[in-house]
């Protein structure tokens, strides 16, 4: 126990760079302000471009996983990328999150967004699934319910919205991640897809979202991924959307899988082929 609280963290590295992400959206604001047909509102923040730069990502001495990757995109874009297994793409992921650091370039995404890696294996607390849902959304409450279980209907997920109903009614039947047994591995990913939409991440990015689902299932994933993006966020007020910031999304998927959907494709190939 003793050498594990020991361990060495990245604590200080994660400071630092939430120092130089805020200091790096000030800076930017501050020079679109100064544009001349600029303001500075709120709306013109919304033109700050996601970017990546001079990127390259090694883990060890050998192990090249990016190389010199250099790519801008808008808020509210969809981005679809494409290669082979070991090409980084869940790296690059990694990296738009902050889950990962870079060995050297830049990620800059705008400090006031919030971003979410969805991965392809889905992961759950030893909790209800209330709370499994809700992780991530620390300010619900018990009128966000009726919108978590539009969200669950739209994924064609009925028996989620029945346990909860269970759940609320203080079953004796219910146990604590007894819910998890009954769900088939495609099910657990769209409950993982359903906590994602509920707490409505400016930039959304998902580990090969539609790689496990049969034909329907994938077209109405692919529906919802792109109402998520086109409305701001699932079932909220529609005549608000423009008061709500835009919704990005970036997906690695298999070819043709969002590609007529997207704004931008990315093509990457392993390091060594490059």
């Amino acid at each position: 126990t003793t050498r594990i609280l020991n361990k060495k963290t990245k604590l200080h590295h994660s400071k630092a760079l939430s120092l130089l992400r805020r200091q790096g959206t000030t800076r930017k604001m501050e020079e679109m302000a100064m544009g001349p047909t600029k303001t500075g509102s709120p709306q013109e923040v919304d033109e700050l471009a996601i970017t990546c730069l001079n990127l390259d990502k090694c883990i060890g001495a050998d192990l090249l996983f990016l190389k010199n990757v250099s790519i801008s995109f808008a808020q509210g874009s969809i981005i679809v990328a494409h290669g082979p297994h070991g090409s980084g793409k869940t790296m690059l992921l990694s990296l738009l999150a902050y889950r990962r650091f870079p060995s050297c370039g830049e990620v800059f995404v705008p400090s006031h967004l919030r971003t979410l890696l969805v991965p392809t294996e889905p992961h759950f607390l030893k909790r209800s699934l209330l709370e499994n849902l809700t992780l991530g959304t620390p300010n619900f409450i018990e009128r966000d319910l009726p919108r978590l279980k539009d969200i669950l209907k739209d994924l064609s997920m009925q028996k989620a919205v029945e346990m909860l109903d269970l759940e609320a009614a203080q079953s004796e039947n219910v146990k604590v991640m007894q819910w998890v047994a009954s769900l088939t591995s495609a099910e657990k990913h769209l409950l993982s897809l359903a906590r994602a939409f509920m707490m409505n991440p400016e930039v959304l990015l998902l580990q090969r979202p539609l790689g496990v689902y049969q034909p329907e299932r994938r077209a109405m994933v692919r529906k919802l991924l792109l109402e998520h993006n086109h409305e701001r966020g699932l079932h909220l007020a529609k005549d608000k959307v423009h008061t709500r910031r835009p919704r990005t999304v970036f997906l690695t998927a298999d070819i043709g899988d969002m590609d007529r959907d997207a704004s931008m494709i990315i093509n990457m190939v392993r390091s060594q082929d490059s």
